[in-house]
């Protein structure tokens, strides 16, 4: 299986689809590296590489336009109707606040 578009998360600029699992730049961050593995008939992990510039606050950590790399780690649980009913989101908070310069 794989991740055929990524999200748009309006708090770090909008993502694109690209092509062989990377996806092209807009708005300074992208998504790469993907991997998405079915763990089960109803969970999917995908497993991504987010880096670009900083440009607006994100969680606490005060825009200083620097450069920052995160492995995310998307969880995705479809319902019976195969409607997704939960995403959860897992990454490092201190690494990238480090990269930030928080």
């Amino acid at each position: 299986m794989t991740c055929r578009e990524p999200w748009n998360f309006s708090r770090w600029g909008k993502l694109v689809p690209g092509k062989s699992g990377n996806s092209e730049k807009q708005s300074g961050v992208r998504l790469s590296n993907v991997a998405a593995v079915a763990e089960d008939s109803h969970t999917v992990r995908c497993q991504v590489v987010i880096r670009g510039t900083q440009a607006k606050d994100f969680a606490g950590i005060s825009n200083k336009g620097q450069h920052f790399e995160s492995d995310h780690i998307f969880i995705f649980h479809l319902s019976e109707e195969d409607k997704i009913d939960f995403i959860g989101v897992q990454w490092d908070h201190e690494n990238l606040k480090k990269q930030l310069g928080s």
